[in-house]
């Protein structure tokens, strides 16, 4: 019998899950990388490099799966990543926390609305 590791579930779930419930698995390890380079702020250099290229990299690929069909709402959306990826590299340099929970914030708030409008394109 073929036992399944963390991993492979993890793998099964992205596969199987549908287009809104990526967009907010991406927000999810956005925020993940965010808060473990917060801890690593002022300690591990290496540690809060990697987890914030990772979230760096998550918001990047947010910004290349923007839907280009409502052009206004495209442009707002990929300036506010453009925005997410400068304050982080600020923040990162200037060890600044207070601008990684800025981001943070505002990722949840947009994840939450996200999942609000999905909700609603489904049952509407």
């Amino acid at each position: 019998m073929k036992r399944f590791t963390p991993d492979a579930y993890q793998e099964l779930e992205i596969a199987s899950a549908a287009p809104e419930k990526l967009i907010a698995m991406l927000y999810d390890g956005a925020v993940n990388y965010l808060d473990r380079a917060k801890e690593n702020l002022n300690g591990d250099l290496m540690a809060d490099g990697e987890s914030m290229g990772k979230a760096i990299s998550i918001i990047c690929e947010l910004m290349g799966s923007v839907n280009s069909d409502a052009q206004e709402l495209t442009t707002d959306l990929r300036n506010l990543y453009a925005f997410f990826i400068r304050k982080l590299i600020e923040a990162d340099f200037n060890k600044d926390e207070k601008g990684i929970n800025e981001v943070i914030s505002l990722m949840t708030d947009l994840r939450g609305s996200w999942l609000e409008a999905a909700e609603k394109n489904s049952t509407g």
